[in-house]
Order: C-alpha cells, then structure tokens, then sequence
C-alpha cells in the first residue's frame, strides 16, 4: 500500500507499507513503467533513471514513517523550488493526506501511440 508520494523533475519519494515483502518487485515494475511512459511522452529513448542502486529505507516505527513523510512531502520547499506544498505543480499526496481522501489507481488517459511516433528501428 502507498501511504504518501512525492516527485521532483529528477526523483521521488514514495513511503510503502510491504507487508508481503513485495517492495523489489513493486519498485522494479514501477519504474520500468514510469520510464517507458515519460520517454514515450517526451519522445525520449534513452535511460530514464541513474544506474545507481534504488535507495530504500526500512521505517521502523511510527516516528520513522512520520519524519520520512514530512521530509517527502516537504521537499520542494526545502529545496526552495516553491513556497508552500499546495503550491507544487508535480506529483505529491499532501492535500490527500491532509483532507483523508483515498485516490484509487487510475489507467492512462491516452495511449503510447496518440502521445508520441513511434521510433524506427
């Protein structure tokens, strides 16, 4: 289950809770499929991510998850790219969080092929 998402131009955080120990998978196809459906947006092809090794922290208690949410959630301000959350234009789950409404997944709203030509091969 995602409990909170935030996404700047060059990363993300996003706080799991992984009772099934599912997280390698999860992060694995959630990135593959971030990747293809931005490249495709943008006409891009090449490597979408850093190779770097997916940084991932274990949130053992309450105050661990509460301290990495703020942070998450926080980050655009911090890094002084707006003044306030709400004014984020990107990805990011506070006003979610804050009025407790719950975001069911939803599909893509147009296909590959109406977002970008296809590359020849």
């Amino acid at each position: 289950m995602v409990s909170f998402v935030a996404a700047q131009s060059n990363h993300h955080h996003t706080g799991i809770y992984d009772r099934l120990g599912t997280y390698p998978d999860f992060i694995e196809h959630f990135h593959k499929l971030l990747a293809k459906c931005m490249n495709t947006l943008r006409g891009r092809w090449e490597n979408f991510w850093s190779s770097e090794q997916t940084s991932v922290v274990r949130l053992v208690d309450t105050n661990d998850v509460l301290d990495k949410m703020v942070y998450a959630l926080t980050n655009p301000v911090k890094d002084n790219l707006v003044a306030r959350v709400t004014d984020w234009p990107g990805v990011n789950s506070f006003e979610a969080l804050i009025s407790a409404k719950v975001s069911p997944p939803s599909g893509p709203t147009s296909s590959f092929a109406k977002m970008a030509p296809c590359r020849s091969r």
